[in-house]
């Protein structure tokens, strides 16, 4: 089997190899040789590697947890029922901005836009390989969450009951930053006077449920409807902007472990802290992760929110995963099935402080309360496979 340094190895015997070092890390893995082994479909390709393969991969600024195991495109599950134009779509969606080890595939598919079907599916068979995304241990079975991007009442200046503030980064927050040092946690932030006189002059709107804040604070963005002085709604948008750098703890888990409620949706949490209003603070105090945010304006409503690859995210196409599993910027297939049934192409365009594991995906489901509802059923297994250009295999 490969693991992921050996297969990056393979693929980096190229000329272009330089590219390589701009992956989604600051971790890097030290020169040393590994054995690989691959055996590619004979329908797929007439080569094959039986025996362990000696190799020495490259100082590389990425850290695997994963290995990927090469198989024939009819095991891929509901590959062959899928239509061409839905792949050939997302394909050239992630030709966008692809990873550079897609760019040259990309300038070969731009072409062939205007073929048919067929010699489009052709392309992707003979050009492309499929991959079983597995754990160093071999597991093959992970997990899929999904978010989304909420809307919100809100206001610039504090009136009525908009009395919760969202903060732009204050400038105690970036110094640490520059001393790589965490910042206070949500406690500290929520009650030093110290902290809340700086930012008072950080804040950005304000709210009219603390739990929005939270709920704002897990999904990373939303969108602000704000009234102007013609009582005229305007939508803005918050994205992230820096964090306390200290982990994020899941409010749903303590609210568990405490035995004040069993749902861990987003109205199962506030019912519970309805239920036990003198336990709100202390349930929002466990997670110490404090997100900030910039406001920008919301110029096209069609446009999700920027993920982490700088690309816009696409309703029921973008995934959040772990950077040091799967790199951004690649074509991925998702199995799953519970609440909902996943059997699809996906692109790795976004990341989350608790997205973490080999086989970790978090499935953009777009913007608004339907997709809210939506996202908080979804927590099921997951199987995963990534889509790797064929032309550096030896």
């Amino acid at each position: 089997m490969f693991k992921t340094f050996g297969l990056f190895f393979i693929l980096c015997a190229l000329p272009s190899c330089s590219n390589y070092k701009n992956l989604s890390s600051n971790e890097s893995v030290s020169s040393k040789p590994i054995p690989a082994s691959t055996t590619l479909n004979s329908s797929d390709s007439k080569l094959s590697h039986t025996k362990p393969l000696d190799l020495t991969y490259p100082t590389l600024d990425f850290s695997s947890k994963s290995r990927f195991q090469p198989i024939p495109w009819n095991n891929l599950p509901g590959f062959n029922e899928t239509s061409t134009s839905i792949l050939w779509s997302a394909l050239l969606d992630n030709c966008e901005k692809p990873h550079p080890i897609w760019t040259s595939s990309c300038s070969q598919m731009r072409p062939l836009s205007l073929a048919d079907d067929q010699e489009q599916r052709i392309w992707i068979l003979g050009h492309l390989q499929a991959f079983s995304v597995e754990g160093a241990d071999g597991e093959d079975t992970g997990l899929l969450t999904s978010y989304y991007e909420p809307v919100f009442k809100a206001s610039f200046t504090q009136r009525d009951s908009f009395n919760y503030p969202i903060y732009s980064p204050p400038p105690s927050l970036l110094s640490s930053k520059k001393l790589g040092q965490p910042w206070f946690n949500r406690k500290e932030i929520e009650t030093s006077p110290t902290l809340q006189k700086e930012l008072q002059n950080q804040v950005i709107a304000w709210l009219q449920d603390p739990l929005d804040v939270m709920i704002l604070h897990v999904q990373g963005s939303a969108r602000l409807q704000i009234e102007n002085a013609t009582s005229q709604t305007i939508e803005y948008r918050v994205g992230f902007a820096a964090s306390n750098d200290l982990p994020y703890q899941s409010m749903a888990k303590w609210i568990i472990e405490q035995g004040l409620g069993k749902d861990t949706s987003w109205p199962g949490i506030k019912s519970a802290l309805l239920k036990y209003p003198d336990k709100e603070k202390e349930a929002f105090w466990s997670n110490p992760r404090y997100i900030f945010f910039a406001l920008s304006p919301l110029n096209d409503t069609s446009l999700g929110p920027k993920g982490s690859w700088g690309k816009p995210l696409k309703p029921k196409l973008s995934v959040a995963v772990d950077p040091k599993s799967i790199p951004l910027g690649l074509p991925l297939w998702l199995l799953s099935e519970g609440s909902a049934r996943f059997q699809q192409i996906a692109l790795s365009e976004d990341t989350g402080n608790a997205i973490n594991g080999s086989i970790r995906v978090d499935y953009f489901a777009g913007t608004g309360p339907l997709a809210g509802e939506f996202a908080n059923k979804i927590k099921q297994n997951l199987k995963l496979w990534v889509f790797l250009p064929r032309k550096s295999f030896p």
